[in-house]
């Protein structure tokens, strides 16, 4: 876990005091950042949803088990983006959304933050931001070269064009939608203007430079609170 993740959280705790969260899980290990919220003195209860499709059952079976050792801690084994799981989420004072806003297709990283805007306070965000421009860009609108020219290097990213409209078996969409790729870059300026219009403002930022592999994009964390 980078420890720029783990600042956010404290600042969501500590400083903002929230009692309770939903961790929107991207990572591996699946419920790193949820363990680490749960066991913060002033945390009452917390929810994991995994949000990679696709994950491997015996990571999800293995944060059930991590979960069963922390009281306040469950687990929704369901699609955190539909309304079912929402309701079952319920109202929380922080959401954690890392690494996830960047690779949101369907739903996209802005109707993500819609979902949740009204039943949270506060978005602990972490993700790489787009420096090139104001506004925020699908990056396979910018084609091949420029996208590939943007991006990590990757396997998945070099085939992403000779299969955008090809079904992915396991996340049950076409490629050009899979969340195992890079699918966003998203402006501080789009990410700000798309809060306010939620209802937020800005609470903390930290900037960790350049992601690697990736000059266009810069590592960030953000704390949003509800005004």
């Amino acid at each position: 876990m980078a420890q720029a993740r783990l600042e956010a959280i404290d600042v969501a705790v500590d400083t903002l005091g929230s009692s309770s969260f939903v961790d929107l899980d991207m990572g591996q290990p699946l419920g790193a950042h949820a363990l680490y919220a749960i066991d913060k003195p002033r945390v009452r209860s917390g929810v994991l949803a995994d949000a990679r499709r696709g994950r491997p059952r015996d990571q999800i079976l293995s944060a059930i088990e991590h979960a069963t050792e922390r009281p306040g801690l469950r687990v929704v084994d369901g699609d955190p983006f539909t309304a079912a799981t929402i309701a079952e989420i319920g109202s929380v004072d922080a959401a954690f959304l890392f690494n996830l806003l960047l690779h949101a297709a369907v739903p996209d990283w802005r109707q993500v933050l819609e979902l949740y805007a009204s039943d949270t306070s506060c978005f602990v965000v972490a993700n790489p931001q787009w420096r090139e421009g104001e506004d925020a860009v699908r990056l396979i609108e910018l084609g091949r070269e420029p996208y590939l020219a943007a991006v990590p290097p990757s396997a998945r990213h070099e085939r992403l064009f000779d299969r955008l409209d090809a079904w992915h078996p396991t996340e049950k969409r076409p490629h050009r939608d899979a969340m195992t790729v890079w699918q966003w870059g998203i402006t501080d300026r789009a990410l700000s203007a798309e809060l306010a219009e939620l209802g937020f403002h800005l609470e903390y930022e930290r900037s960790l430079g350049s992601f690697p592999g990736a000059e266009a994009f810069e590592s960030k964390t953000f704390v949003f609170a509800k005004r």
